[in-house]
């Protein structure tokens, strides 16, 4: 598994089992919500995802891919990394951006509420 998060800080984890092995430090996204997993977890499992925190999350890089503290960050799942569009929506939200990030920078730190908090109907 490619990097996709490393987490700072860690607020709120729920439960988790999933169903093939997860690698520490990889984003699950569960419905719309967004999570992290903190350690390894075997497939089958019960193990536990971050889902409020701030972490080091992959990014996409290349031209038009910065963006501003405070800017509201997506998660990608298809390419593993964040970005600043929801793609029609079917990106679901991460939180937002801590600190401005370069076109060619490859990670971005993001405070992160799960996405369930933002979710609509």
């Amino acid at each position: 598994m490619a990097f996709e998060c490393e987490i700072i800080h860690s607020w709120h984890s729920i439960d988790y089992t999933p169903a093939g092995a997860v690698a520490a430090g990889e984003v699950i996204v569960v419905d719309k919500m967004v999570g992290v997993a903190r350690q390894a977890i075997a497939a089958g499992e019960l193990g536990s995802l971050c889902v409020a925190g701030v972490g080091k999350f992959a990014k996409a890089t290349g031209g038009g891919t910065a963006f501003t503290a405070g800017e509201l960050i997506y998660w990608d799942e298809s390419a593993g990394v964040c970005d600043d569009t929801t793609d029609t929506g079917t990106n679901p939200l991460i939180g937002w951006a801590i600190k401005a990030a370069a076109d060619g920078d490859a990670t971005a730190e993001v405070m992160w509420f799960g996405g369930a908090h933002f979710a609509t109907a």
